[in-house]
């Protein structure tokens, strides 16, 4: 286990970032998720160190880097998936510059699945191609996108705020699951309940 978190999960963050700050009253909370194997070594005594020291890594990366600012959830899908991270409202055509993919550690390898209120990263059909977008599954999905084309990492659950990643969930959408008024994330900060 390592707490260095690759480019790719920089990117998730990033996104995570600005969701949490685009609402003033509401707070979401993210609950970080380790090996499925335990670990001992002479870095962390366990997994819950290695969590500790994964998620702490996570906010710094997310408070520093604003890639996330005023990007789109542009995909929203009832019951399903709430997604974003990909585009910008300057932009809302081109995809962002990402970094470099992230290797998939698929449901089956990890143990996490996509149940309502995770949190994974989207990604094309091609598996290793997930950059910078996200999505909340706004439904269990774990019938399907844990084994869908290798199936699709989940690396955390929502537990608080769950009402916000539900009012992204039934706004209005166009033909193509676009929301028809702008879902922003704003920014990201520190706050004193982290």
């Amino acid at each position: 286990g390592s707490d260095v978190v690759n480019p790719q999960g920089k990117e998730a963050l990033k996104t995570l970032a600005k969701v949490l700050n685009s609402t003033q009253d509401v707070t979401v909370l993210i609950e970080g998720h380790t090996d499925n194997v335990p670990i001992k070594t002479n870095v962390f005594k366990d997994n819950w160190d290695l969590s500790t020291a994964r998620a702490t890594s996570i906010v710094r990366i997310l408070i520093k880097d604003g890639f996330y600012s005023s990007t789109l959830f542009h995909r929203v899908v009832n019951g399903f998936v709430v997604q974003g991270g990909g585009y910008s409202v300057n932009d809302q055509t081109t995809l962002k510059p990402a970094r470099d993919p992230i290797i998939l550690e698929a449901p089956a390898a990890t143990g996490l699945s996509n149940t309502l209120g995770s949190i994974a990263m989207a990604r094309t059909s091609t598996l290793n191609s997930a950059t910078s977008e996200f999505y909340f599954n706004t439904g269990d999905n774990n019938t399907r996108l844990d084994t869908d084309s290798g199936g699709y990492a989940v690396f955390g659950s929502v537990i608080k705020g769950m009402d916000v990643v539900k009012a992204i969930d039934a706004v209005a959408v166009d033909s193509k699951s676009w929301p028809t008024s702008a879902v922003t994330i704003l920014s990201a900060s520190q706050t004193s309940s982290l």
